[in-house]
């Protein structure tokens, strides 16, 4: 599983969603990708533990500064949308990640539907150089994250 400091517990999560998983996407020779996941209330509060996925983190809190370029919009059927961008300047160790577009959906009964689209990483076991941009521009990720590809048909 693609997800930084991830614990084992969180690599075996099976996927919910219809679509959801780890896409590489290639432009020319750069390597960029798209996250996918979705999690129904349980697995929500089991892995982001007392934080609110609906509480605006478009606003800055107790001192910590807002996501760059955060855009929170509250859909007409009440799911909360987020998009902000992540530089990922975390100098922590290697991989070192490219920029990304960050999407969050808050879904009906407390599910969550996140992704991540980063133009890559860097590393020993990169399959080619960062993209120069991200995989979907921000209105296609807006798009596909309000569309109903993602979800789970009920």
């Amino acid at each position: 599983m693609i997800i930084k400091h991830a614990t084992a517990a969180q690599a075996r999560e099976h996927p919910m969603g219809p679509l959801d998983g780890q896409y590489s996407v290639r432009r020319g020779v750069g390597v960029g990708y798209l996250v996918i996941g979705t999690m129904d209330a349980k697995s929500v509060v089991e892995k982001l533990g007392g934080f609110d996925p609906a509480a605006d983190i478009c606003k800055p809190t107790d001192g910590e500064p807002r996501p760059a370029d955060c855009v929170r919009e509250e859909l007409p059927d009440g799911r909360i949308l987020t998009i902000w961008s992540d530089a990922m300047n975390h100098d922590d160790g290697t991989p070192r990640w490219g920029s990304e577009l960050v999407a969050r959906l808050t879904l009906k009964g407390g599910g969550l539907l996140a992704v991540r689209d980063s133009t890559g990483f860097t590393g020993d076991r990169s399959p080619g150089p960062l993209l120069k941009s991200t995989p979907l521009p921000r209105a296609q990720l807006r798009a596909l994250m309000v569309g109903p590809e993602l979800l789970t048909k009920k």
